[in-house]
């Protein structure tokens, strides 16, 4: 399997109540997926007791727990780490861990996966137009795929594809039309202004007043005065 999505985890802590290490990932995968779960150690160091890999077609609304009991195999002691391989399609993947009652350390997890999510077209795309049934040429395949997404990608100075998940983008002041890296834009969830690049601190700009989109979303009208910008959208 070409690995081209990959989805990693901050150090998380858990302790014996099943603890979410990787919320819900669109990976979209065409041809399974890996899980990778390693034991850093902490707190008391123990080890990791159960691994649950969640399933969705929804991002959570309908929702299949536990889908591959004893993968990745557990116990996983402190400063050990343990891989599951799935040959099942998904849409959607959560993971979640636990110790042993009393138990409790620090985790981390990597999720990786063949995936239909940001690419220019998948593996079965190509192999369907050259009849190509076996797997020989399966990461040659995937490798050119990725390589072409890129070149298209850097030529064309922006994200040629939708992306299902919200985004973010950081801007400088530079005039009073801004056109995002990722567009059309479908909606504005907020653009923040600081010269101290402080935006958690610093109030959201309103819609229709202080900035609005034209020209179908592919624009941002925006009075910008030299701040940095933080812009959440989708």
């Amino acid at each position: 399997m070409a690995e081209l999505l990959a989805k990693t985890s901050a150090a998380v802590a858990v302790d014996e109540d099943l603890t979410v290490l990787l919320e819900w990932c669109n990976i979209e995968s065409v041809s399974g997926f890996t899980v990778v779960i390693e034991n850093a150690g902490g707190g008391s160091a123990g080890d990791i007791s159960d691994v649950q890999i969640d399933t969705s077609i929804d991002g959570g609304v309908t929702v299949l727990t536990d889908q591959h009991d004893g993968v990745p195999a557990v116990p996983i002691a402190a400063g050990k780490a343990s891989v599951g391989t799935f040959t099942e399609t998904a849409a959607y993947v959560r993971v979640r861990a636990k110790c042993s009652a009393g138990d409790d350390t620090i985790v981390k997890a990597m999720l990786t996966a063949d995936s239909a999510v940001g690419r220019i077209c998948t593996l079965a795309d190509v192999k369907g137009r050259l009849v190509d049934s076996g797997t020989v040429n399966d990461i040659v395949i995937n490798t050119i795929i990725s390589g072409l997404t890129v070149l298209f990608e850097t030529h064309c100075e922006r994200s040629l594809l939708l992306n299902a998940a919200d985004a973010t983008e950081y801007y400088t002041g530079r005039g009073s039309y801004l056109q995002l890296r990722r567009y059309p834009i479908v909606s504005i969830t907020s653009i923040t202004e600081s010269l101290t690049y402080d935006f958690d601190g610093a109030t959201a700009m309103i819609a229709n007043e202080d900035y609005r989109l034209v020209n179908m979303g592919l624009f941002i009208a925006y009075l910008m005065t030299g701040q940095a910008c933080l812009i959440l959208f989708d």
